[in-house]
């Protein structure tokens, strides 16, 4: 089963449209003006995104490719000694789980694969690419579009299921921290005991590295 749909809104949420308007009337009202980065990810927004993860200049995509290529073994070992669901948190195309599904599926493990996005273009690609190289697995995806809480809503009501959630890339260090401490805490509050997360962080780094990654050769971050 290769499929995947747009979420119900939460009748505690404010719709898609009311969401965006909400964030630019909240982000210009306040002193220093700021936008969260959610607001990029449409269709065209992922796109572009996807080619600045491969630039050479965009190191923290390269880091979580190159943990993933050294520590696949140990993290699917980790995951994988009881039954789980794998969600993911603003999956886009996938890229870096890919590595991890593969591995799991390698080893003819039964997977259910649940990845979240805001965009439906990103979740359709990623459904259509997994399902023409993994039709014929114990592979399932069942992509979801829409807010991540309202999907882990969804999905962690049945107790009994344990879910190993990703929430990779470096959203978090573009939350302010008061921001990012009321989204952890959500998340905690959404997972249930038997649960576990894998969280990217970004270290501090360098001002020209930081520099260089936002004003890549390609232009992308122009777009």
């Amino acid at each position: 089963m290769f499929e995947y749909k747009i979420l119900n809104i939460d009748p505690d949420s404010f719709s898609v449209g009311n969401q965006f308007a909400h964030a630019v009337l909240e982000g210009l009202s306040k002193k220093n003006k700021c936008l969260p980065s959610w607001l990029i990810f449409d269709n065209q927004g992922s796109e572009i995104f996807k080619e600045i993860t491969k630039s050479q200049e965009y190191l923290p995509a390269a880091c979580e490719f190159e943990i993933f290529n050294n520590h696949i073994n140990t993290i699917t070992n980790l995951i994988s000694g009881q039954p789980f669901r794998l969600i993911e948190l603003g999956s886009g195309d996938g890229g870096k789980t890919q590595l991890l599904i593969e591995n799991v599926v390698n080893k003819k493990i039964d997977l259910q694969y649940y990845p979240i996005d805001i965009s439906e273009g990103a979740i359709r690609d990623l459904v259509t690419t997994l399902k023409s190289k993994y039709s014929n697995t114990t592979l399932k995806v069942n992509g979801l579009v829409g807010d991540y809480f309202v999907g882990l809503k969804s999905l962690t009501k049945k107790k009994n299921h344990r879910n190993v959630v990703l929430f990779l890339g470096v959203t978090l260090n573009n939350m302010t921290p008061p921001d990012a401490s009321i989204f952890l805490q959500k998340l905690h509050k959404s997972l249930n005991k038997q649960d576990l997360l894998l969280i990217g962080f970004d270290l501090i780094k360098s001002p020209k590295i930081i520099h260089n990654a936002y004003n890549d050769s390609r232009g992308l971050f122009d777009c």
